[in-house]
């Protein structure tokens, strides 16, 4: 995700609302385990939202490999279930 005034990521997570879901966006710049998560960026799939701002929506392997990186219970749970074990 880009800011729309420069190229670079924003330097903390943002909040997100639609009317089915909520959550918050991440950007390369956080902490993933020491994985270089800046190489899924052109793999990702992207959405304009209003005001310019662009959103990535990351692959779901590359989401899972994320979840594992950082090894958080609840990332190791939602990784397995998306991965149905």
């Amino acid at each position: 995700m880009n800011s729309p005034e420069t190229d670079r990521p924003p330097a903390s997570k943002v909040e997100f609302t639609s009317p089915t879901v909520t959550g918050d966006c991440c950007t390369p710049a956080l902490a993933w385990g020491g994985l270089s998560v800046a190489e899924f960026i052109p793999r990702a799939l992207c959405a304009n939202a209003p005001g310019g701002l662009v959103v990535r929506y990351l692959r779901r392997e590359d989401l899972n490999r994320m979840r594992r990186a950082v090894g958080r219970p609840k990332d190791l749970r939602r990784a397995a279930e998306l991965e149905g074990r």
